[in-house]
C-alpha cells in the first residue's frame, strides 16, 4: 500500500468522524504541498527512517521554517501510526523516534504575534463599536469565549437574570456546521458582567431575540463569517 493511498483512507477516516474542518484542511495543504509529491508513490512498509531524515534535512537546508518541518513530521507520523493500528499494512511507525527541530538562531521560526489587548485598546473598540458589535466584543475581551462559540451561540443559551451562559456548542465555518466541544473542558458555564448583560439585554431588544435565534447572525439569520466580522 502506497502513503498516497494511505494518506486517502486517512484523511477520510478523519470525515468519517467528524474532525474539525480546519483541521482536516491543514492535514490535506501539507500532505498534498510536501509529503505526498515527496513519498506519495512509495510503498509505505518501504520508506526508511534515513531517507525521511534527509528530507527534512534538505527542507531546513532549502530555507522552509521549523516550524513549518516540525508540523510535517508531527502529520507523517500521526499517518504512519494509522497504517500501523487501523489498517494494519504497517508492523513499526519508523518516525517514532524522530524529535522536533530547535529553531536556529537565524533561522526563520513562526512569526505570529497574538499579544492580548490592553486596556485601553478595548475602550477604543468599544467606544468606537457599533450597537450590535458592542455585545459581541464584550463577550470576546471579557469573558474568554472563542469567536466560533459566540458565533454558535442562541438566546436559549444566555440566562440574563442569571449573568451566566452556557457553551454546549461551536460554529465550524469551513465546515458550515455546528460542532460539539473539543474537548470536555469546553462545555461550560461562563459568568457574565453586569456590562456584558446591558448589552445583551440592549441588543436583544433591537433584534427582537428568540430563544431558538442565533445571538449574533448575519441580516438572512445565518451564522457569521469570520471574515466579515
Amino acid at each position: 500500500m502506497t502513503l498516497k493511498q494511505v494518506a486517502e483512507a486517512f484523511i477520510a477516516e478523519c470525515k468519517a468522524r467528524n474532525r474539525r474542518t480546519s483541521t482536516r484542511l491543514n492535514y490535506e495543504s501539507i500532505l498534498e504541498g510536501y509529503i505526498l509529491p515527496e513519498l506519495g508513490q512509495k510503498e509505505v512498509v518501504a520508506i526508511q527512517k534515513k531517507e525521511v531524515r534527509a528530507w527534512f534535512a534538505k527542507l531546513l537546508a532549502a530555507g522552509k521554517s521549523t516550524e513549518l518541518v516540525n508540523r510535517i513530521i508531527r502529520l507523517l507520523k500521526t499517518v504512519l501510526f494509522y497504517a500501523v493500528t487501523d489498517l494494519e499494512v504497517l508492523d513499526r511507525n519508523i518516525t517514532l523516534p524522530f524529535k522536533q527541530y530547535q529553531a536556529a538562531e537565524g533561522r526563520p521560526g513562526r512569526r505570529v504575534n497574538r499579544s492580548a489587548f490592553s486596556e485601553s485598546e478595548v475602550q477604543a473598540l468599544l467606544s468606537e463599536g457599533r450597537p450590535h458589535e458592542r455585545a459581541l466584543v464584550g463577550l470576546l475581551c471579557f469573558t474568554g469565549m472563542r469567536p466560533g462559540e459566540c458565533y454558535s451561540l442562541r438566546w436559549q443559551d444566555v440566562d440574563l437574570t442569571a449573568g451566566a451562559a452556557v457553551i454546549v456548542r461551536n460554529w465550524d465555518w469551513r465546515g458550515k456546521k455546528f460542532t460539539a466541544p473539543k474537548t470536555e473542558a469546553g462545555a461550560r458555564t461562563v459568568a457574565l458582567s453586569g456590562w456584558v448583560i446591558a448589552e445583551l439585554e440592549a441588543h436583544k431588544a433591537r433584534t427582537d431575540g428568540k430563544a431558538e435565534g442565533l445571538i449574533f447572525a448575519t441580516r438572512a439569520g445565518q451564522p457569521m463569517n469570520p471574515s466579515n466580522v
